[in-house]
Order: structure tokens, then sequence, then C-alpha cells
């Protein structure tokens, strides 16, 4: 235990630098970063929901998982595993594994905008006759840097599983090289119930306040925590809740060659 100590600190100390861990953690928003083509990136914590009833199906007590490939340096692949720790047999209860593509769409001085595309599919349905559950989710982050350490980051997300529309909005601030804390709002809207036989459909909303801290130990480690509170709710629907969610966890970028290097290498001809 000493040994895994002393191997700790000098993995902290020996690696403090200015470079950062872009990841996709910070409060609850995806980043507009792209993992760079000779770096894997992994990405996990769990996520606690006290007593907040009426919360989203994607903020419930889980695990979550993400593997983050760069290709190039606009698009990026992801593995991502997504487990409810609910000891229940309830039908919402989930196992979801999914694949993604992330493309930087815009790269301005004060501008950034990217695209996640995601494909999930819950691994307990895997023997069922009819196919598995699944979803297809799609996001898009944008940041707008007023200055180098001060910039405000949105995201619009769907997911057609839950029929969920989501629009997360929040300010960030850079403290020194290594800290970076957040402020912002989380609005969530999904459908409950179907417009059929004439009837009208019943969509719920929910908005919530959050704070996010994400902390860079040296180039390659960030830890992140996040705690996101109730607000309130669409007129004639369920009341705010007294409860609270909290997200942790941790990112680790693990650098590697390139997957493709150029070899053919044309010489300039000498006159």
């Amino acid at each position: 235990m000493k040994s895994l100590k002393i191997a700790f600190l000098v993995l902290f100390l020996g690696n403090l630098c200015s470079a950062q861990v872009v990841s996709d953690r910070l409060g609850y928003m995806n980043s507009t970063e792209i993992v760079p083509a000779n770096g894997l990136q992994i990405e996990g914590g769990q996520m606690l929901n006290k007593d907040v009833d009426y919360a989203s199906p994607l903020l419930r007590n889980s695990i979550k998982l993400m593997l983050r490939q760069g290709l190039s340096d606009i698009h990026e692949v992801r593995i991502g595993f997504h487990r409810e720790n609910k000891e229940s047999d309830l039908a919402y209860n989930f196992e979801w594994l999914s694949l993604g593509v992330k493309l930087k769409v815009a790269s301005y001085e004060k501008l950034h905008i990217a695209a996640i595309a995601t494909w999930g599919f819950d691994l307990r349905t895997l023997q069922n006759p009819r196919g598995p559950d699944y979803y297809l989710q799609l996001s898009v982050p944008a940041e707008y840097y007023f200055t180098e350490k001060v910039r405000i980051r949105s995201e619009i997300r769907f997911n057609h599983a839950y029929e969920q529309s989501d629009f997360n909005v929040g300010i960030a601030t850079n403290f020194g090289e290594n800290i970076i804390l957040e402020g912002g709002l989380v609005n969530n809207l999904f459908l409950v119930k179907r417009g059929d036989n004439g009837d009208k459909p019943q969509w719920y909303e929910f908005s919530y306040t959050n704070v996010a801290l994400q902390a860079n130990i040296g180039e390659r480690v960030a830890l992140d925590l996040s705690v996101m509170l109730p607000l309130f709710t669409g007129a004639e629907q369920l009341d705010p809740s007294d409860g609270f969610i909290v997200k942790g966890g941790l990112s680790i970028h693990i650098p590697h060659n390139p997957w493709r290097k150029n070899k053919v290498k044309i010489e300039p001809e000498g006159y």
C-alpha cells in the first residue's frame, strides 16, 4: 500500500503541466473536442440519484464507461457501457452497450461545434425473439469562448427510445491550469403519453441546476464531480423533488502511435 501511495504521488508531481484532458464528463454536457488520432481515452464513473423521483431514465443510479478513440483531427469513435444499479426486475432497468461517432463540425477562433451520433442496445434483450431493445441518440454540443478561460457551453440532445429532448447550457471557467468549474441548467422534455385515438400527447418537462468541477492531474488524468438539483416542472405536472443527483468519475488519456502513418515521403527536388 505504501509503494502504491508513493507511485501515485510521483505521478501527480511528475505530470503537472499546462496540458489538459478534455473529457466529456464535465457536468451533463459533452465537449466539442475530439480525442487526438494518437490517443485512446477512457472515461468512467457513477451516478447516484437520491430521491429525485421523476428523473429521466438517463439520470438514474448507474455506472457508465466510455472508450473514445481518435481517428483524425475531426472525428472519433466511441464505445460505451451504461448499467443501472437498481436491484429490481422492472422493465425500465437496463444494460446499454453503445457505439457512436463524434464529428467536429466547426472550429472557429471563438465558436466550436460538434455532432455525436450514437446507437445503443440493451444487452438483456439479446435473446428477445423480436430483436433487442435499442435507441438512437443525436446530440450537438457547442462552445463559445468569451476569453481564453471563460466560455458558454450548450448541448441539444434527442433520444428516440425515451422520446426525450434535452437542452443544456452552462458557463465554464478555468482556474489556473488544472481546474475547471461550471454552473448551468439542464432541461428535460420527454413524452409520457402518446396522442393515440385522438387524445392529446402528454409531455413532462423537468429543469435542474447543476454545478460541476473537473481537476486535471497532469496531462493524462482528470477527476470530475457534479451535483444536480431539481428546480421546477412544467405546468400541471409533478411537483419538484427535494432530492439531488450526484455524478463523479475519472478520465484517463492513453497516447499511442497514430493508426495511420504517411509512409510515402516526398523529398523536394534539388537543382
